[in-house]
């Protein structure tokens, strides 16, 4: 199995274009065709969170006549989760998050 392989799989359910998918892994210093392996967890990880960031940003897809829509409960959900697997602050993505301003 390659990168954008494993990439695809820890996205499932959500679509996700594989140009879209090659374009953070570069970002990431990742070969989208090079060999997943366990050493590469993280890495793909952090590809996953910026695509998951990126689709809460819209709550459906229309493409060719066809239309997805997105629970995005659901989706922040897992955006957190592997989050907080990787270390990271998922506190803006907290549904209860308020906005402060001082």
């Amino acid at each position: 199995m390659i990168v954008l392989e494993a990439i695809k799989a820890k996205m499932r359910p959500y679509p996700v274009p594989h140009t879209s998918i090659e374009v953070q892994c570069i970002e990431f210093g990742l070969d989208s065709k090079e060999t997943y392996v366990q050493e590469l967890k993280r890495e793909t990880n952090l590809v996953c969170i910026e695509l998951l960031k990126n689709m809460l940003n819209v709550s459906s897809i229309s493409q060719s006549g066809a239309s997805l829509g997105f629970d995005t409960d659901a989706l922040r959900r897992r955006l957190i989760a592997l989050m907080k697997e990787e270390g990271l602050d998922a506190s803006d993505y907290a549904k209860d998050s308020v906005a402060r301003i001082f």
